[in-house]
């Protein structure tokens, strides 16, 4: 089985039922899921955002259980700063979540699957599944 680093917008998409989920199915399906420490920061911030109440949020901790959730090391620091260093270099500056979450793929040297895959554009040797 393969491993896939699913984005925050496809998990999002996926958690709340969301049809374009539906979209990305064929890409995770029988696939070891990770995510992104960053991502489960982004998720939390989410929750906080919108005032969900404790049940809401127990769903949310309770899917995150069917994902592998790849923390913050030593090697993904190094990693984000080379990301965003080459990307500043280039002239294309890259969001500080986006850049964590393109490090833990290329890391870990697994494909992210994205909504968006313009937010990874430009990210040498990274590899990008997107239907958005």
């Amino acid at each position: 089985m393969t491993s896939l680093l699913v984005d925050t917008d496809v998990f999002s998409f996926i958690f709340k039922k969301d049809t374009r989920a539906g979209l990305h199915i064929k890409h995770i399906e029988n696939r070891t899921l990770h995510l992104s420490f960053m991502t489960v920061a982004e998720l939390d911030l989410w929750a906080l955002k919108a005032n969900w109440g404790q049940k809401r949020k127990d769903l949310l901790e309770a899917y995150l259980h069917h994902f592998v959730i790849v923390p913050f090391t030593r090697s993904l620091s190094r990693q984000w700063a080379e990301v965003k260093f080459a990307m500043s270099k280039a002239g294309k500056p890259l969001d500080d979540s986006y850049a964590w979450i393109a490090a833990t793929a290329l890391l870990y040297d697994i494909p992210i699957v994205t909504h968006n895959r313009k937010d990874f554009e430009g990210v040498e040797g990274l590899a990008v599944i997107s239907e958005g």
